[in-house]
């Protein structure tokens, strides 16, 4: 079989010799073998469960990219020059270097990330900066590969937009399963564990994923978070299991964003559950692991990509600890620097506007007027930063009390909010 478009190996155009940590000029205990870069990366996916289910697959396209990327290992689609490349890390990542480490250690422990190497491994090894990003949970952190890193020659830079895009469910769709399965249908959902990191990387494309978290040297071999296509190849892989799934379970009221996935059924019927089970039946089976703390249902309230659904009441709605804050958030953020950009509050007005509970509010004119305003603005940009923050205290609070309301209207139907 012959391996699906995706960019060519493209021969070196420049080599710079960076200096790279000696351990008594050879190669110490616990250094890695150059032998492991000769091999595709690591996946507990089976694909000789997967293959009569591909080779029936509808969309040939997808099917071939899948069996060749398990079988071979997955291109990320770079048309790039290649070459020697080091990169010093970001700052959040020399700030906890012990959170790196440990990261660093448990990948290099399941395969997952081959390494260390106290000389180059490869002649054209592109280093990119690790960074970290704190968790949602106290304590807990996300360690990044910023492949996007130097602006316009990253790897991320010579992946073509094409290959990247993705669409997406949303939790419209969400809405319109639990409204075709009635008052008080059950919920479940599952998210499936290390999810990227399930999917091996072609050795042809190791160079590309370099990094030097203690001046030694290391090489991602699964897909990353950073890279621009990941996203775009997990999403054809969870599709597929979606569709593999309705084949032998039957349960068609299910979705699902990249790893999360969301079954529905009819109250009292035990559907849901059976839909569940056929699920996580399904994960064992095809070698998909599922995270088991992630794990809920079946429910009658379930939140879904940051949605509260209620099918008690047919109502869709931002959960009260979202509600509050967003309330917290605009308190806090008066200034230019935290009104702009995807973190500041426009941003947080753009994520809001995009809930679908934000749609058919029944305020009054004076209120909806000024929140029409507000998210007009949030569109446009803000070009210069408001003298008056007791006005932007105003509008933050009309706003936040738009939220309340959606929050706290137990007769709002789903229907008039998404449909």
């Amino acid at each position: 079989m012959t391996a699906p478009s995706g960019g060519a190996v493209i021969q070196s155009l420049y080599a710079f010799p960076y200096p790279v940590q000696q351990n008594n000029g050879g190669r110490p205990e616990g250094g890695a073998h150059k032998a492991v870069l000769r091999q595709r990366g690591p996946t507990p996916v089976r694909l000789e469960f997967l293959l009569p289910w591909l080779h029936s697959y509808p969309d040939a396209d997808k099917a071939c990219q899948l069996e060749w990327g398990f079988r071979e290992g997955f291109r990320v689609g770079y048309q790039g020059p290649r070459y020697r490349r080091w990169a010093d890390n970001l700052r959040s990542a020399k700030e906890q270097p012990q959170v790196v480490h440990d990261k660093v250690a448990k990948e290099v422990a399941l395969g997952r990330i081959a390494g260390p190497f106290f000389e180059w491994p490869g002649e054209n090894l592109m280093i990119s900066p690790l960074g970290v990003v704190p968790k949602k949970a106290p304590g807990e952190f996300r360690l990044i590969h910023h492949l996007s890193w130097p602006e316009g020659t990253s790897v991320n830079d010579f992946i073509a937009h094409e290959d990247s895009k993705v669409v997406y469910a949303s939790v419209d769709d969400a809405v319109r399963l639990v409204l075709k399965c009635g008052h008080r249908a059950e919920m479940a959902k599952c998210d499936i564990q290390s999810a990227f990191r399930l999917l091996p990387i072609h050795p042809a494309d190791f160079d590309l994923l370099g990094m030097q978290p203690d001046g030694a040297i290391y090489v991602d071999r699964v897909l990353p978070m950073g890279c621009a296509i990941s996203c775009a190849l997990f999403e054809s892989f969870s599709t597929f299991l979606q569709w593999v799934f309705v084949k032998i379970s039957g349960h068609r009221t299910v979705t699902h964003y990249l790893d999360d996935f969301l079954f529905v059924g009819t109250a009292t019927s035990g559907a849901c559950a059976r839909a569940l089970a056929d699920f996580q039946r399904l994960t064992q089976q095809a070698g998909g692991p599922l995270a088991p703390e992630k794990t809920e249902g079946p429910l009658a309230l379930m939140t879904f990509l940051g949605i509260e659904l209620d099918a008690n009441t047919l109502v869709a709605r931002l959960p009260a600890t979202k509600v509050a804050e967003m309330l917290e958030f605009l308190a806090m953020k008066m200034n230019r620097s935290q009104l702009e950009g995807p973190t500041g509050i426009t941003g947080q007005l753009r994520l809001a506007k995009r809930e679908p509970v934000l749609r058919g509010a029944r305020l009054g004119p004076s209120e909806r007027d000024v929140r029409c305003a507000v998210l007009l603005n949030s569109e446009r940009g803000m070009s210069r930063p408001m003298r008056d923050t007791s006005a932007m205290v105003g509008v933050a609070e009309i706003f936040t009390a738009s939220l309340a309301i959606y929050s706290n209207k137990p007769d709002r139907r789903m229907i008039e909010n998404t449909i």
